[in-house]
């Protein structure tokens, strides 16, 4: 098969690729645009090198939807990668929030949006990314233990001294 009906059989297989996509468009929704554009192209790539592997193009689907989506579930890496770019920035301004400095919100830490940035009533650094009064979704600093101190929903570690909190 050449390269052409390859590509064109790529695309008949587009509905699979937006099952897919899926799981890891939903655990981009706090992050900045660009970078859900640059992890969808990566993406992309993926599936371009295993259109290329000779494996049958129901196959190649299959694999890569099982890829995605257990690596997303299981994994968080989009939320883990993106903190990770950004963390060095996350840090900066923790700093000054622990210097007493008020930070105007909203503002862009690294490649996401924070609704809310506190010192919380226990002392705990919270750059919230959602501040919906019935449960807040954003980063606090500390380790895994900090979540104790909230009414959580899910807490996914980004780092080993940040976490990334919903609560109910």
């Amino acid at each position: 098969m050449n390269n052409s009906n390859r590509f064109l059989s790529v695309m008949s297989e587009v509905p699979v690729l937006v099952f897919a996509g899926i799981p890891v468009a939903g655990s981009l929704w706090p992050l900045d645009s660009t970078m859900v554009v640059v992890l969808s192209l990566l993406s992309g790539f993926l599936l371009v090198g295993l259109t290329f592997t000779g494996i049958p193009i129901r196959r190649r689907l299959i694999i890569f939807s099982a890829l995605m989506i257990t690596s997303v579930a299981f994994l968080n890496w989009p939320l883990k990668l993106a903190f990770a770019a950004s963390q060095a920035d996350f840090e900066k301004v923790a700093k000054r929030l622990d210097d007493g400095e008020a930070i105007q919100s909203p503002i862009q830490i690294g490649l996401f949006k924070v609704a809310k940035a506190e010192v919380n009533r226990n002392g705990v650094v919270c750059f919230w990314t959602d501040n919906d009064p019935s449960g807040a979704t954003g980063f606090v600093k500390g380790d895994e233990s900090v979540g104790k101190e909230f009414n959580l929903w899910s807490q996914c570690a980004v780092a080993s001294d940040w976490q990334f909190l919903s609560e109910d």
